[in-house]
């Protein structure tokens, strides 16, 4: 259970009027604040689906408290600091993304297969 504020009052995200509670904020471009921490911590509000959801600013996550539910540890600290720009490789060539960890990367597009030449017999 999270508690927010929203607009001038604060609301926990699991209480009965949290969806129109964030519909408003979404139609006022209004930052919800997570109160997980004193000075809280800026959200915002997106539509998917015919909903409003609450989502974390990038990369606030660490600036959440550890038992928020939007808490991300530092990427120093979670193993993505070590591969975080690296795990995507353009290939210039073909112009398709490839994943440096998977060996699956192709160089043509999928679905397209070479076909080999047929040798047509001569009739008889």
């Amino acid at each position: 259970m999270r508690r927010l504020r929203v607009g001038d009052s604060e609301v926990e995200d699991s209480s009965g009027d949290i969806s129109e509670r964030l519909a408003e904020a979404f139609a006022r471009r209004e930052h919800p604040l997570c109160l997980c921490q004193p000075d809280g911590v800026p959200m915002y509000v997106v539509r998917a689906g015919g909903r409003h959801v609450l989502k974390r600013m990038p990369g606030s996550g660490p600036r959440h408290d550890p038992d928020c539910d939007s808490y991300e540890p530092p990427h120093a600290l979670s193993g993505l600091g070590a591969v975080a720009g690296e795990a995507i490789v353009e290939n210039a060539r073909t112009a398709s993304p490839c994943s440096s960890s998977i060996s699956a990367c192709r160089s043509r597009p999928v679905g397209r297969r070479r076909r080999r030449a047929r040798r047509s017999m001569p009739a008889r």
